[in-house]
């Protein structure tokens, strides 16, 4: 699967995109034909706790997922919204 991250208003630094890309890939593994994975990363607001935004979004042949999350850290929306993806997929598979 392509992986492809996006920024605004902030620079990611090797260990954070490391994280990403180890996330994402494991989605592979449920989510079989996902051709390539969109991740954006915002920071807004930078005075307020709940200020980097994550939103990511997996395309495939047969349907596109997407999932969005504000934290106080891009780690912690990137956790929250990979297992709001892995809720999608597995209703989509039930």
């Amino acid at each position: 699967m392509e992986i492809a991250i996006q920024t605004s208003h902030v620079r990611p630094n090797e260990k954070l995109i490391n994280f990403i890309e180890g996330k994402v890939k494991k989605l592979e593994k449920i989510f079989h034909g996902a051709i390539k994975a969109k991740i954006f990363l915002k920071t807004e607001n930078a005075h307020k706790n709940q200020n980097k935004t994550v939103e990511i979004m997996i395309h495939s042949a047969g349907k596109d997922i997407f999932a969005s999350t504000r934290s106080e850290k891009f780690e912690i929306a990137v956790s929250k919204s990979i297992n709001a993806l892995k809720n999608q997929i597995r209703k989509t598979k039930s």
